[in-house]
């Protein structure tokens, strides 16, 4: 399904301040002067792309500007990397919706759908190193999804500003966790 698939390095967006004191649009959100930081240095992680995928989103566009500016790309817009909440096929499955862990069963598996769409679409139009900005609660996925498909260990949680690097090519990469990692359950960091 995935043999010419480019390799993905997949990034959540970065800092863009408490979401909770945003009033307008969501989609509307730029990134703090913290996330305009973390962009920058997530640029030099993610290194040179052939190309560059986003949710529409202000914040994620921002996190992958620099991304896109250094590899001299243009950054093409995926509805597919909207947040979870965007993602509404699950509501017609409603007699579900008093059982919280199933509807977010339901709720993940379509995530999945959209990724496996996004992934597909990708590939149909690239080769090489892709960067794919999308949401907190999406980014995750695509290294669940990856792993679990290639049947390989999954990588250490990413903190903003990290990235998954995912080759479902069968390669020996597989998926990787690059720059800020997630600290460890326990250690207060």
């Amino acid at each position: 399904m995935f043999v010419s698939c480019p390799t993905l390095l997949v990034v959540p967006h970065v800092d863009a301040g408490d979401r909770t004191k945003w009033t307008d649009d969501q989609d509307l959100r730029p990134l703090s002067d913290v996330g305009r930081q973390q962009a920058g240095q997530l640029a030099a992680v993610v290194g040179r792309v052939d190309a560059v995928f986003s949710s529409p989103a202000r914040r994620c566009v921002e996190t992958v500007q620099p991304i896109a500016a250094a590899s001299g790309v243009d950054i093409v817009t995926m509805d597919d990397l909207r947040e979870l909440t965007y993602v509404t096929d699950h509501r017609r499955w409603d007699h579900w919706a008093s059982e919280s862990t199933m509807s977010d069963y339901v709720v993940a598996a379509a995530g999945l759908g959209h990724i496996a769409r996004a992934i597909v679409a990708i590939a149909d139009r690239c080769t090489g190193r892709v960067a794919v900005c999308a949401h907190g609660d999406l980014v995750p996925l695509f290294a669940v999804f990856a792993s679990a498909y290639l049947g390989t260990a999954l990588p250490p949680p990413i903190a903003r500003g990290g990235c998954f690097e995912i080759e479902l090519t069968g390669t020996a990469t597989g998926v990787r966790s690059l720059g800020a990692l997630s600290p460890e359950p326990g250690t207060g960091s």
